[in-house]
């Protein structure tokens, strides 16, 4: 066919999968996409219980940096996008689950949307407790088992300190998943915590002596200094 009339023969058309016209910041077209992302690192902090994500600068097809937008996502929330940003090639996200793999993504967008090849990484974030053992107490009757919980962990406190608390609560579950976590266990401050327990209808019942060292204690949080010394626990009474 003979365009002439549309202003040329047809040769001097181009048919492309995609169309994208020429854009309002006059990139060339058909445009090379961003450079991925590169050297995407994850790292964890247990202190602050946060990861740190850290990558290289990607450029636009005009060899650009300071226009390049960064999104990152996380693979155990489909399509949730925790991070886009320009001009920064750093990000922290705070977590409250450990013992289990974070999945993410990142890739690179001009300002005029294309995006750049996807690049990926995983960080698996350690459990507070390195080995918790569960097992049947031998001094019980076999008629009404009962049964133990070990921990045993490297570093103590063990539970981060990222709210600067004196207390920590442990949370057991018998046999079934843990339900969704809480951003916030409330203990009821720090002298109530001596003789009463938060209780999670879901969770395990447990007994065990608390830190006050003549109370045994029953609900379904572990209720654990975060010192090393009872003594600096008792002066914030």
């Amino acid at each position: 066919d003979d365009f002439s009339a549309e202003g040329g023969p047809a040769s001097g058309w181009e048919i492309r999968d995609t169309p994208n016209p020429q854009n309002s910041q006059n990139f060339p077209e058909p445009r090379q996409a961003p450079t991925s992302p590169e050297n995407f690192t994850i790292q964890y902090s247990s202190s602050t219980m946060k990861l740190i994500f850290n990558w290289g600068e990607s450029l636009d097809a005009n060899g650009v940096t300071s226009t390049v937008i960064y999104e990152i996502q996380e693979y155990s929330s489909p399509g949730a996008v925790i991070f886009r940003a320009t001009s920064t090639t750093q990000f922290q996200k705070s977590i409250i689950e450990v013992g289990r793999d974070y999945n993410f993504s990142i890739q690179a967008f001009d300002k005029e949307g294309l995006s750049s090849a996807m690049a990926t990484s995983t960080i698996s974030v350690p459990s507070f407790l390195k080995s918790p053992l569960f097992f049947q107490d031998p001094r019980a009757a076999s008629s009404s088992p009962e049964y133990l919980i070990d921990l045993y962990y490297d570093n103590y406190p063990f539970i981060s300190k990222k709210y600067n608390s004196h207390i920590s609560g442990l949370v057991f579950y018998l046999n079934q998943e843990n339900p969704p976590a809480p951003q916030f266990l409330n203990l009821g401050g720090i002298h109530g915590c001596l003789y009463s327990y938060a209780t999670f209808p879901e969770a395990m019942k447990i007994y065990y002596p608390n830190y006050s060292f003549y109370q045994t204690s029953f609900g379904t949080t572990v209720v654990l200094p975060n010192v090393l010394e009872p003594t600096e626990l008792y002066n914030q009474l």
